[in-house]
């Protein structure tokens, strides 16, 4: 598909240069107008059917920088490359502060970079429309799930929150954007009721994905407490360097607290659910180790901090024949 070149000028000259050096070159193909006022121009931009635009400053209808503005504002999308002689590069300079993508001096029309800067133009244009496209696209996916996602740089700040992080916490993705992530997600430990450590700091700093935590509470903008469960993984660039972290997290209702709440205690207390089982399943020979006196054993967990507490005792009888 040839690349569509609208040329705005008055000087015949420049246009008829340019048409015959385009199209012989390999950087194309190009399929070239030419236009001498603002108004046709204008009217052919509407069609959405140019590529690029190389636009003279000084046209029949229109002169200096609102002529740029002009053809920028009726299609912002479309690049446009100035023609300009030595005694305008000043004003190519403003133009392109205000959205052009560069300017060709005249006298160098004939150059073969001048179709492979319009090659480069175009090309980067389409992949910039890509990228967006792609953007669009995956924000249209991310806020059509139920999970909330929030993405940070190094430095845990904010970069991106999806339509669910936005309803979870009470922040806006706008208000949200560039503020450090503990701010905008206050999150509390069920059990103690103390600020959990910064997930998104620990994965940074150790470059390794966080499992999933569901003994959490959040705390949102306006103090409600949800309960939640959430996971954290960095994010890579091409070249494997960590240049940020995704947080996951949704509300989780009555029963998964529940279950939760069940399997941290659980956890805590595997060692004694073991310690039991195993002394019951001593062969004989185990009466050496406990002796033939005692008839009962007590057992207890003790928590790492060597405090024992009443609600923590949990004794066990066993005859002695359970364990001869």
């Amino acid at each position: 598909m040839p690349n569509r070149v609208l040329i705005l000028t008055d000087h015949a000259d420049d246009a008829r240069t340019l048409q015959e050096v385009l199209p012989q070159s390999s950087d194309g193909p190009f399929d070239i107008e030419w236009r001498r006022r603002l108004d046709h121009a204008t009217d052919r931009l509407d069609s959405d059917a140019i590529d690029i635009v190389l636009l003279d400053f000084f046209l029949p209808d229109c002169s200096g920088i609102e002529t740029f503005d002009a053809i920028h504002g009726t299609a912002p999308s479309v690049p446009v490359l100035t023609l300009v002689s030595d005694q305008e590069t000043e004003l190519a300079r403003e133009a392109v502060q205000r959205g052009a993508q560069g300017y060709l001096l005249r006298g160098h029309f004939l150059s073969a970079l001048v179709p492979q800067a319009l090659r480069n133009v175009i090309q980067r244009k389409r992949v910039d429309d890509a990228l967006f496209m792609e953007r669009a696209w995956a924000t249209v996916t991310l806020d059509s799930i139920s999970d909330a996602i929030i993405s940070t740089d190094c430095d845990a700040l904010i970069t991106y929150m999806n339509l669910a992080a936005e309803q979870v916490t009470g922040w806006s993705k706008d208000e949200a954007h560039g503020r450090p992530i503990v701010e905008v997600l206050c999150v509390i430990d069920r059990s103690t009721r103390k600020p959990t450590a910064n997930p998104v700091a620990q994965v940074i700093r150790q470059n390794e994905p966080l499992a999933i935590n569901v003994n959490s509470v959040l705390v949102r903008r306006d103090n409600e407490e949800i309960p939640i469960e959430h996971s954290t993984a960095p994010i890579h660039d091409r070249r494997g360097r960590i240049t940020g972290a995704v947080l996951v997290f949704r509300k989780i209702g009555p029963t998964q607290v529940l279950m939760a709440t069940r399997m941290t205690y659980l956890a805590q207390h595997d060692a004694l659910r073991f310690a039991q089982s195993h002394i019951a399943q001593r062969p004989p020979g185990a009466r050496h180790c406990f002796g033939q006196t005692p008839r009962t054993l007590s057992c207890r967990v003790v928590p790492r901090s060597g405090q024992l507490q009443d609600d923590q005792r949990f004794p066990w009888a066993f005859d002695r024949r359970s364990i001869a």
